[in-house]
């Protein structure tokens, strides 16, 4: 009886171990915002804290490594740059390594695209640490590769691949049928809309740390163009309400989440307001600085990304350097 109990007792506790691997991700998001709005000793406190609930997300361990740069900490820099390589940080294109004729490379993020102080920490760490990049790049090609949810994911990036394809015809001007490509252009990721939605649906949608190529860049390209395609808002509207569970666990940032459900607003609600404030364009009256687009409920707006695990709006626009939305109404 004792050694039964004891069992249950064992396994009851290493399976609340196991799970509470998969990180609390409110708590992990709470303390990233917290880092975004602190003096700069406590930038490196709450982001440390925050790695440790969960597991990070790379463009957050870059931003923290960059901190330790800027105040002269490589041994910290290092260690950071080299933990966002081992959670999917993609730092050049992986050559070969596919022998795929469908890839397409996202290289929007590559360290050869970064500029100024950033990019010069990027390639430092990358040229004082090339043979352990490589390594650890190869390591999680391996472990990700034939992943269940990687060929998914890799499916939904092969569906949109032809979508582009079929798009860049008409654009570069090798064909010209202005009603084709109206049509390209509505319906040409439909498939992979309804593709998405299901996967959502059945839970299946991958998760973010089983992908090769799952960052971003690509996610959130992804994501627009399934918004975009579906047929008509009923369906939209059910796509980015499921899509938040990708936040709870752990696959989707908050702003990445924003940003989709705010392409939702500009194609099937409004076009010229957001909702969460990520929707930026060019204030003519202020020499074309960049503005937040009007908000479809400026009085509440911080509430509502407060719900969402989001910073609010007024630290946001100093953190990006861009103007608040003409209808912004001070609380």
């Amino acid at each position: 009886m004792f050694n039964n109990l004891f069992l249950y007792t064992f396994l009851l506790f290493f399976f609340n171990y196991a799970s509470s691997q998969k990180g609390n991700y409110k708590e992990y998001h709470y303390l990233i915002n917290k880092s975004k709005d602190s003096q700069v000793d406590s930038v490196f406190y709450f982001n440390e804290t925050a790695f440790q609930s969960a597991e990070p997300f790379p463009d957050d361990l870059l931003r923290l490594g960059f901190g330790y740069y800027k105040k002269g900490d490589l041994k910290n820099a290092k260690k950071v740059f080299l933990k966002a390589i081992k959670c999917g940080y993609q730092a050049e294109p992986d050559g070969d390594y596919y022998n795929s004729s469908f890839i397409i490379e996202y290289d929007l993020n590559y360290i050869s695209n970064h500029k100024f102080d950033f990019g010069q920490y990027l390639n430092k760490m990358y040229r004082e640490n090339k043979k352990k990049v490589i390594k650890l790049r190869k390591k999680h090609l391996e472990k990700t590769n034939n992943n269940p949810d990687n060929k998914i994911f890799e499916s939904l990036l092969h569906n949109e691949k032809y979508f582009q394809d079929l798009r860049f015809l008409f654009f570069n001007n090798k064909i010209e049928d202005t009603i084709a490509l109206k049509n390209i252009f509505r319906y040409g990721s439909t498939p992979n809309s309804y593709y998405a939605l299901d996967l959502l649906k059945k839970n299946n949608f991958p998760r973010r740390l089983n992908c090769t190529r799952w960052n971003s860049q690509s996610i959130t390209i992804l994501l627009n163009h399934i918004v975009f395609g579906f047929l008509n808002k009923q369906d939209a509207e059910e796509f980015v309400s499921l899509l938040w569970k990708l936040v709870e666990r752990g696959d989707l940032t908050p702003y990445e989440y924003a940003k989709t459900y705010d392409h939702y607003i500009n194609v099937f609600v409004d076009e010229n307001k957001n909702m969460f404030g990520t929707v930026f364009t060019l204030d003519e009256q202020n020499n074309n600085k960049l503005i937040i687009e009007d908000l479809i409920n400026p009085i509440e707006v911080n509430i509502i990304r407060r719900k969402y695990w989001l910073i609010d709006i007024e630290t946001s626009c100093k953190n990006t350097g861009a103007s608040l939305p003409k209808n912004y109404v001070e609380k």
